[in-house]
């Protein structure tokens, strides 16, 4: 076989059928699959992934590796960056349905430059596939709803009732390549909140959003193999969160250009959510932010998780603002930027031990006066007014 020209990589735990599904629709694509790799890591499955290789046939080269025991995410996504063979690589959740245009728009995109970063996965869908008896009951609501909506399905809706105590497929496998599955799909809420916040205001090459390095989710992102490998492979962090951004950075602070491209939506398969991921992306914010503890732009993600979140374009004006303190006042206001890291530092100290974010100034040596000092003049002179308006809230917490 020649060289690949593109490598998906697909970790997967205890996701069958769901990561089934995901390679019938890679199945089905424009793009000439013969050039192709599809890389499935088994990352120590007790459900029935392994039998995919066996039972079914795809047009692409399918690689299915398997690792004896469950590695985490990170550690798969590795394994499978290893074994890559291609010049692109595509990184999909194993739960991702894509359109049949899916690969050629991610090639088509990184032909004329070889240092962008497509993503993809902040406009995506819902769509139910599975019936799972630990479905939230908003979950199962929400299924039912769908149901009623076709008479196509009411033997299925009539199956359900009452609720099954085990997995269900909502759709067989051609069902699934047809794109049936459309029909149970929808927005999901957080689409909103990345078009009304980011996309409106910065369009989706991120014109002065300094923060796009954030968007880097494996769910649905592309880049060059040589890129990508000049920066190194995933941190390796245990749990769930923060190392597809961490990647991110590192390709950011190397010279990648990210774009997003809105043209090529998945549908991610919904499965019940595990109540512990919050906790766990505490602990690997606070590994990244240790990695990298004085530079602001990691920092400042700290903003997000306050007892009121802010916004990525609020936290993206501190960042900015703070860069321009650093490059039209040099060497001044040093309190003032020594208050801000300290603060922020202190509230990822608050993350990592389980304590509520308040009274952040007793996690760090803070020097009250000189930083009012500072603070006072500025607000005379009618300068960084977003720095010190983050500064009084942080205080005040």
């Amino acid at each position: 076989m020649t060289q690949p020209e593109i490598s998906v990589i697909m970790p997967s735990y205890n996701k069958y059928p769901q990561n089934l599904f995901t390679l019938l629709t890679l199945n089905n694509q424009t793009f000439d699959l013969s050039r192709v790799e599809v890389i499935l890591v088994d990352d120590g499955s007790t459900d029935d992934t392994r039998v995919i290789p066996h039972r079914h046939a795809f047009r692409f080269r399918l690689r299915y590796i398997r690792t004896p025991t469950n590695i985490g995410r990170p550690r798969a996504r590795n394994r499978g960056v290893q074994a890559a063979q291609g010049r692109l690589l595509v990184f999909l959740d194993a739960e991702m349905l894509v359109e049949p245009t899916y690969l050629q728009r991610h090639y088509e995109l990184h032909q004329a430059d070889a240092s962008l970063v497509v993503c993809g996965a902040m406009l995506l869908k819902g769509a139910y596939t599975m019936w799972y008896p630990d479905f939230s009951e908003a979950q199962k609501a929400h299924v039912y709803q769908f149901l009623a909506l076709s008479d196509a399905y009411r033997d299925l809706s009539l199956g359900l009732k009452p609720p099954p105590d085990h997995k269900v497929c909502l759709f067989d496998e051609a069902g699934i390549a047809a794109g049936c599955f459309k029909l149970f799909s929808f927005d999901k809420p957080i689409s909103d909140y990345y078009e009304n916040v980011i996309f409106r205001v910065y369009g989706d090459h991120f014109n002065g959003f300094a923060l796009s390095w954030i968007l880097f989710f494996t769910g649905n992102v592309s880049v060059r193999r040589e890129l990508l490998l000049s920066v190194g492979l995933f941190e390796e962090y245990d749990g769930y969160g923060w190392d597809d951004s961490e990647m991110g950075y590192r390709l950011y602070k190397r010279g990648a250009r990210f774009f997003h491209d809105r043209h090529n939506r998945v549908y991610h398969q919904e499965h019940p959510v595990s109540v512990g991921n919050l906790r766990e992306a505490h602990l690997n914010f606070w590994r990244f932010r240790e990695k990298y503890p004085g530079e602001i732009d990691v920092a400042a993600m700290a903003l997000a998780y306050l007892p009121q979140p802010k916004y990525l374009n609020e936290i993206n004006l501190v960042v900015c603002e703070y860069h321009r303190l650093q490059r039209e006042r040099p060497g001044r206001y040093l309190r003032v930027a020594e208050t801000l890291h300290g603060a922020l530092r202190a509230v990822v100290l608050r993350l990592r031990d389980g304590e509520p974010v308040t009274r952040l100034y007793e996690r760090f040596d803070w020097r009250p006066e000189p930083y009012y000092a500072e603070r006072w003049e500025l607000v005379q002179n009618n300068m960084f007014l977003d720095l010190v308006g983050i500064l009084d809230h942080l205080l005040s917490l």
